[in-house]
């Protein structure tokens, strides 16, 4: 299990990346058919962006990016990542 900090929604977020089995945890770093909320004090716009290309980042270096699989707070499963990204 290896953990990427992604601070910018909330200072200590973070994403967990499973390598044995491809698996992408981002909780709520991002939503795919509403906005998240950057507008509470403790949010970080610059930061935010920057984990963002850093996830984006991480999953083009993977050998195979479209068989890493991302997991989504209230969403669920994303089979492919280039749908997700």
């Amino acid at each position: 299990l290896q953990v990427l900090l992604t601070p910018g929604h909330t200072p200590d977020s973070l994403v967990l990346w499973y390598a044995s089995d491809n698996r992408l945890f981002i909780g709520d770093l991002f939503y795919r058919y509403s906005d998240i909320m950057l507008s509470y004090e403790y949010t970080n716009i610059k930061a935010y962006e920057a984990s963002l290309r850093k996830v984006i980042d991480f999953v083009m270096k993977h050998p195979e990016p479209k068989k890493v699989r991302i997991y989504r707070y209230l969403v669920g499963f994303t089979p492919d990542s280039m749908t997700a990204l």
